[in-house]
C-alpha cells in the first residue's frame, strides 16, 4: 500500500498507543511492546490492506496481538540466566569474572562439546532452532527436544532452574 507520508503519520499516531497496549497485556515488557507496535507498522504498511476500510483496526490489532503472542512463545523457549554468566567479555568485578568462568567450567564438564554449544547458541546468542541446525548436526525438528533434554540435564546438575 502506498501512503504518503502524511497519512502514515496519521495512522501511526492514531494506533500505536493501542497497539503498544495490546503487546505490554501479553509481554509485560515495555521494550518488547514498542518493538512489536513497530514491526507490526512495518508489516501492516508493506501489505496490501487499506488503512481507510472500515475494518482495518480490527486487522492491525489481530496482527499486532498475533506478533506478541508469537514472540511471547519464542520468550518463554528461552532459559533465563543472569545477565554475566555467559561469555561476558569484561566482568564488573574480578570476582563476577570467577564466578562466570567456574560456570562455564561447570556446564562444559557436565555436557558434551555440541550440548555445550547447542545451550550457548540457544541461550546467550538466542539463535532459532533452524540457525542452530545449520551450525551442529541434526535438523530442527531433532533439536528442539534435544534442547529440552540439555536444559533439564543443565538444571539437574545445578539444582534447580538455570
Amino acid at each position: 500500500m502506498k501512503l504518503s507520508e502524511e497519512e502514515a503519520l496519521y495512522f501511526y499516531k492514531k494506533y500505536f498507543r493501542l497497539l503498544k497496549h495490546i503487546a505490554w497485556r501479553i509481554l509485560h515488557s515495555k521494550e518488547e511492546a514498542e518493538n512489536i507496535a513497530q514491526d507490526t507498522f512495518l508489516k501492516v504498511f508493506n501489505s496490501d490492506k487499506n488503512p481507510h476500510s472500515h475494518n482495518f483496526s480490527a486487522y492491525i490489532t489481530t496482527i499486532c496481538k498475533n506478533a506478541a503472542l508469537d514472540r511471547k512463545k519464542a520468550l518463554s523457549r528461552i532459559v533465563p540466566l543472569s545477565e554475566n554468566i555467559l561469555l561476558k567479555e569484561s566482568a564488573d568485578s574480578p570476582k563476577e569474572n570467577a564466578e562466570a568462568n567456574l560456570l562455564l567450567e561447570k556446564l562444559q564438564s557436565i555436557l558434551t562439546a555440541e550440548e555445550f554449544d547447542i545451550l550457548i547458541f540457544r541461550i546467550y546468542y538466542q539463535l532459532s532452532f533452524k540457525e542452530i541446525s545449520q551450525l551442529v548436526s541434526g535438523t530442527s525438528s531433532k533439536l528442539i527436544p534435544r534442547y529440552h533434554r540439555i536444559k533439564k540435564k543443565v538444571e539437574k546438575a545445578l539444582g534447580g532452574r538455570l
